[in-house]
């Protein structure tokens, strides 16, 4: 969980020889309540778990702390999202897919693998409702219905190979991704 142990372990694994080919690590943005669980990248101001850019914090104090200790191996980011609550109401808002592009822009070179928790919300590690949408994990409703964050990984998939600078002029939590590839250009722009 989180990634507080990757330092300790990656000094046993080093003094023992023998480095892990990746590290397999989850975070979510409400981790913790003040201070970071994990080596953190941001501003003291950021350690607040409610700010938007927390996990991202957390994703690159990571990808830091393993290029500082010369890591060679792969990081997963094998469970990661806004929030880790079992239920809450608003994955099933268009900010859960604004959050997961966000995030995505700015931390998606820090790791070889993010998987965002979890496809669906039929699984049973804290049940499920009867409704439709109850705010569970899952990228896919109860009855297979597509969630915003299903939409949102939808739009990233369609991004190009190349990133390019692009900014929106309003600030906040508004932002755009802009790609191009040998063919076209894409233009993602988000807001929560």
């Amino acid at each position: 969980a989180r990634g507080e142990w990757v330092e300790a372990f990656l000094n046993w694994t080093r003094e023992r020889d023998c480095q892990p080919d990746f590290l397999a690590v989850h975070i979510y943005n409400r981790d913790s309540e003040d201070e970071s669980l994990s080596p953190f990248g941001g501003a003291q101001a950021a350690k607040i778990n409610r700010r938007a850019d927390f996990a991202a914090e957390v994703i690159r104090g990571v990808r830091g702390l393993a290029d500082r200790m010369h890591f060679r191996g792969e990081i997963h980011w094998n469970e990661w999202g806004r929030s880790w609550w079992i239920c809450d109401p608003d994955r099933e808002s268009a900010n859960e897919a604004g959050y997961i592009v966000k995030t995505m822009s700015e931390v998606s070179q820090c790791a070889d693998c993010f998987a965002y928790w979890c496809l669906s919300d039929v699984y049973d590690q804290g049940g499920y409702g009867a409704e439709a949408f109850h705010g569970n994990y899952g990228m896919l409703s109860l009855n297979s219905l597509r969630k915003p964050s299903y939409h949102a990984f939808s739009l990233l998939s369609m991004c190009g190979e190349e990133r390019i600078p692009a900014a929106v002029l309003d600030g906040g939590c508004t932002g755009c991704i802009a790609t191009r590839s040998q063919k076209e250009y894409v233009f993602l722009y988000y807001c929560f």
